[in-house]
């Protein structure tokens, strides 16, 4: 998100967002998930959810876009 803030990356297609962000992590099978697995899962997740540093919302992004 600094680069977009500090104007060094232009968002583009900002007519084309989707209504809602989603990250997908894809695993074999949950019975078989090793620990060290589940870690990282329950780790991103924490990290990412409702931080609004890491995410812009579809108006902020095509703010910067102007």
């Amino acid at each position: 998100m600094t680069q977009l803030r500090e104007g060094r990356l232009v968002p583009l297609l900002t007519r084309h967002l989707a209504q809602r962000e989603s990250i997908y992590i894809h695993y074999r099978h949950r019975t078989e998930q090793p620990l060290r697995v589940r870690t990282f899962i329950d780790f991103v997740i924490g990290k990412l959810a409702d931080n609004g540093d890491l995410f812009l919302s579809p108006a902020q992004l095509r703010a910067f876009a102007k």
